[in-house]
């Protein structure tokens, strides 16, 4: 009996990750389709910001407050012929630092804090179709940091930017067009 059960629970998840995934895609209204490895454009990758009313728009620009903000991002990735993959990193560093109540030169600094990368591999379904569009969610929270020193202080970057870089694949057989990216740059306000 025990087998029994187990069984039903393997098959009850996968039947719940099937339907969520069928209301992601309804919800951000894309379609399946048949990938087209013959597709002659690249995919579209725009990077959206929530903004205060809380809606998501595209930008190229933002800012996020080091020590008590969010900053809530969307990559989306689409393509009409099918969507493969879709990825997305962050990467910045600091010349300055406050530790200690002081400002400190530390030349190139990581900014700790940030995200960790995000890659989404879309495989065909039973039906062989792909989504034409899929979204990369990722949100910064403060306090965003920076290290100085040995041992490493930690400390608050100063006039720090960051890079949010978003990429996309097609399944085009073309490497000229299998590719996009977009750019988001971010200040870090204090």
């Amino acid at each position: 009996m025990r087998r029994k059960n187990h069984a039903l629970i393997g098959v009850s998840l996968a039947v719940l990750l099937a339907a969520s995934l069928g209301a992601l895609l309804v919800i951000i209204g894309c379609t399946l389709v048949t990938p087209n490895t013959s597709a002659t454009t690249p995919p579209s990758v725009v990077i959206k910001v929530k903004g205060p009313d809380g809606q998501y728009a595209a930008a190229t620009t933002a800012s996020v407050s080091g020590s008590n903000g969010t900053l809530n991002l969307i990559c989306v990735v689409s393509d009409l012929q099918g969507v493969q993959g879709a990825s997305m990193a962050f990467v910045g560093v600091t010349n300055s630092c406050i530790i200690g109540g002081q400002m400190e030169s530390v030349s190139g600094a990581p900014i700790g804090g940030l995200p960790g990368p995000l890659q989404a591999s879309l495989h065909p379904n039973a039906m062989g179709q792909v989504p034409t569009e899929w979204p990369l969610l990722a949100t910064v929270s403060s306090p965003l940091t920076c290290n100085y020193g040995f041992p490493p202080q930690l400390g608050e970057p100063v006039g720090a930017t960051f890079i949010v870089q978003c990429s996309g694949q097609n399944w085009s057989s073309n490497p000229q067009v299998q590719n996009a990216s977009a750019t988001l740059t971010v200040s870090v306000t204090n």
